[in-house]
């Protein structure tokens, strides 16, 4: 008779188990200090001949406010975000609401 010891399999397992548990919790992690380049674009509605037309157009001088998830209204006033000129920054201090032209 074959006595097999399963004992040694299941923690190994559970070790597995906790291991991948872990790694998973961290993804979110991975977009801070990320780069996003978008227009900020303004839905325009005309009556032509045609019938109505919609499009976006970008607005020109947009101030730009970057909030953090506590930030409530709009524009939120606190708390805002820290702000990164590139992505080799240590302390993020560019000027949040900011005016790009």
């Amino acid at each position: 008779m074959i006595v097999r010891d399963y004992s040694r399999k299941g923690a190994t397992m559970r070790r597995l188990i906790v291991i991948a548990l872990l790694l998973l919790t961290t993804l979110p992690l991975c977009a801070q200090n990320a780069r996003k380049d978008d227009v900020a674009m303004l839905s325009v509605t005309q009556l032509t001949s045609a019938g109505t037309v919609s499009f976006l157009q970008p607005i020109a001088g947009a101030i730009i406010t970057v909030c953090t998830s506590l930030g409530v209204g709009t524009p939120c006033n606190t708390p805002l975000s820290g702000l990164c000129l590139n992505a080799t920054d240590v302390v993020c201090n560019r000027p949040n609401p900011f005016n790009d032209l």
